[in-house]
């Protein structure tokens, strides 16, 4: 998974953004991205927009 090698590379402490929106062939849901994302051993650190277009950020801990 895409997340999974994303969270390989990042140092501890490292953000990701992702960005969706309703207009995306493969939009994702905020409870979709979150869930995958938290598989993958990051966790949410900001969100801003609504259902429609959203920005999340996540945070791998620090002590990975």
């Amino acid at each position: 998974m895409a997340l999974q090698e994303i969270f390989g590379t990042l140092k501890p402490g490292g953000i990701l953004l992702i960005e969706e929106t309703l207009r995306d062939p493969h939009f994702q849901t905020r409870s979709t991205v979150t869930r995958l994302a938290g598989a993958a051993g990051f966790f949410e650190k900001e969100f801003s927009g609504n259902r429609f277009s959203y920005t999340l950020t996540l945070e791998k801990p620090s002590g990975r």
